[in-house]
């Protein structure tokens, strides 16, 4: 591979990544709207558990998963 095809690889993987995290926003702000709420310690454990099980920084994890949460919290509250 070049570094123009590793480039337009990471683009095609970060696009991914931002439209499941908008899906994801839209998911918490329907789950808010029928009266649920998200359980965030239940969400943070899946992030740590399951990323150290694929090799990933629990610590990297965690502040990524937190980054999510506050992603979401922020967009429905506006």
């Amino acid at each position: 591979m070049t570094d123009t095809d590793y480039q337009e690889l990471l683009g095609r993987i970060d696009h991914q990544l931002l439209k499941l995290l908008k899906e994801r926003v839209r998911v918490v702000a329907e789950a808010r709207e029928a009266g649920d709420r998200e359980d965030e310690t239940e969400s943070l454990d899946l992030w740590v558990v399951e990323g150290e099980e694929m090799d990933m920084d629990a610590e990297a994890m965690e502040k990524v998963v937190r980054s999510v949460l506050a992603l979401c919290k922020k967009r429905n509250e506006e």
